[in-house]
């Protein structure tokens, strides 16, 4: 091993304090995230035509636009 290896390992070993306060609630956030009913509806129709209008369509207008210029 190298010095600069030998170096880095013992910062790897060092022991963080845990916050068990902060862990509880990412604890919570992650099974709250983690619940179906929580994500939310899927997109509609109209939601499916504006990002095709903005991801494909604009691009490509302003694309065509650019090229002529």
């Amino acid at each position: 091993m190298t010095d600069h290896t030998n170096v880095e390992i013992p910062s790897a070993s060092v022991h963080l304090p845990i916050n068990p306060e902060g862990s509880q609630r990412l604890e919570d956030i992650l099974a709250e995230m983690s619940d179906e009913k929580n994500l939310g509806d899927d997109f509609s129709k109209r939601d499916y035509f504006y990002l095709v209008l903005v991801g494909l369509i604009i691009p490509f207008i302003l694309m065509i636009w650019g090229w002529f210029l």
